[in-house]
């Protein structure tokens, strides 16, 4: 983590010594006044509901030592004993100046991850790839957004050789914020999908959007891009650096062959050209476009194939993220509510149905959020899959239940597999009656995060 002098966080957040002395050492930075923060730098935020400079004392009494704070605040005035105050005119602009000038001080590589699905579970297998060669740091919880990223570049160690940084976004412009704040020297676009499509408009402005992290690719960078989606291919002759197209279809420089599935202990592949089979620890073929991203990344890393497969078999993905949990009664929860989108619902879909070994098959859906005007349409879609696919009960939560229900009927979906939950318990209680008789049942748990479907796994498993 960052290790600086208050002169020197000074001249990073471009502010100025109010109160304290320029000498002192600070180890590490936080916003959250209630963390333990000994000898840190407390950065005071101002939301939408709380100012956190009003935090101060709490922040002090868990061990902070200096502050930044805002200008147009008065210095408290209540003793805070030898607590360095740094004047800044924005404190969240100040963070993100000192994590970028940070991040120019370590010769450490960075490998910046984005895209609209699989991008948590990309950036989870490249690092555990590139762990087998080099000491690596990877983007922990939710740390991808303005806040978040500079926070962990901040965590970054000075013998770090390689950070794998995930960056999200809702907006243009702010992955060009983030990809200015971290300097990376690779870029990967995991696929372009109908995430925050309400707020851009079409797959085409994402595709812009998400394109901003390898327009900031130095010359001498590589761009790592999903050639299987067109709309990445048509922003090719904007590419600033060296490119290299992963995916399924030809004309990819990592092309997937031979896919094996292993049902909910992985999947199998080949790289063509290569003679040496990668097994992945993750279900679902559709994780496997992810896993020629780690690949990709480690050849140019110069890893060797047998470290990049040790690497692969080792994978385990962030919670809530394909996560495979045995009930005590028999058969599995697969947990993957951490986000939807109709892409990656329509694959975890797909997932469920390949899954072999299973008495019944069990998709328990909720709302897609921040699809807009379409969102109607993209959960019916979902439930036309659902309807073509070997699933043998269709439990649906959230204000688009119907549309998918709806979408499930007119593939041909029996009507009295469905079941339109009013409430989370509702839905638990209807899947342990359908799966009290079954020894080997499959339930897949998903919807976007704000659904809090995990509740819903957790029920049972209970």
């Amino acid at each position: 983590m960052i290790r600086a002098s208050i002169q020197e966080i000074v001249n990073m957040a471009e502010g100025e010594l109010l109160k304290g002395d320029p000498a002192l050492v600070i180890h590490g930075v936080s916003t959250d006044s209630r963390k333990q923060m000994t000898g840190c730098l407390f950065v005071p935020l101002i939301g939408e509901r709380h100012d956190a400079h009003e935090f101060l004392s709490q922040a002090v009494d868990n061990g902070a030592v200096a502050a930044l704070w805002q200008k147009n605040r008065p210095l408290p005035e209540q003793s805070v004993g030898k607590l360095a105050f740094i004047g800044v005119d924005d404190t969240l602009a100040a963070l993100q100046k000192i994590a970028k000038a940070y991040r120019r001080t370590l010769r450490t590589k960075v490998v910046g991850v984005t895209g609209s699905n699989g991008k948590t579970s990309t950036k989870d297998m490249i690092a555990q790839v590139l762990s087998e060669r080099f000491k690596v740091q990877k983007t922990q919880g939710n740390l991808n957004n303005h806040i978040g990223l500079p926070l962990m570049v901040l965590t970054l160690e000075p013998d770090t050789d390689v950070a794998v940084l995930e960056m999200g976004m809702s907006g243009r412009g702010e992955i060009a914020l983030l990809a200015d704040i971290a300097a990376p020297e690779i870029g990967v676009i995991t696929n372009i999908g109908e995430a925050h499509i309400e707020f851009l408009g079409s797959r085409e402005g994402i595709a812009r959007a998400k394109f901003e992290l390898i327009e900031a690719l130095s010359p001498d960078g590589l761009a790592l891009l999903h050639g299987d989606e067109p709309l990445l291919r048509a922003l090719a002759d904007r590419i600033p650096c060296l490119t290299q197209w992963f995916g399924f279809e030809e004309n990819n420089d990592y092309r997937a062959v031979d896919i094996r599935s292993l049902g909910l202990e992985g999947t199998s592949f080949r790289v063509e050209g290569e003679g040496l089979e990668y097994r992945l620890p993750v279900p679902g073929v559709h994780q496997v476009g992810n896993a020629l991203a780690a690949v990709a990344v480690g050849r140019h890393l110069g890893m060797s194939v047998g470290e990049i497969a040790s690497g692969l078999s080792k994978t385990a993905l962030s919670a809530m993220r394909m996560e495979v949990r045995a009930r005590p009664a028999g058969g599995y929860i697969v947990n993957d509510a951490y986000n939807a989108s109709p892409t990656s619902m329509k694959a975890a879909l797909k997932m469920l149905s390949d899954t072999p070994g299973t008495d019944f098959r069990v998709a328990a859906i909720g709302d897609m959020l921040e699809l807009g005007d379409l969102a109607a349409e993209m959960h019916y879609e979902v439930g036309r899959k659902a309807g073509h696919l070997r699933i043998d009960l269709l439990v649906t939560l959230g204000q688009h239940a119907a549309d998918i229900a709806r979408g499930a009927e007119d593939a041909g979906f029996a009507k009295d597999r469905i079941f339109m939950a009013e409430t989370k318990q509702q839905a638990i209680e209807y899947i342990q009656h359908c799966i009290a008789d079954k020894e080997f049942p499959v339930i897949l748990v998903k919807a976007s995060r704000g659904m809090k479907m995990e509740e819903i796994a957790a029920g049972l498993l209970a």
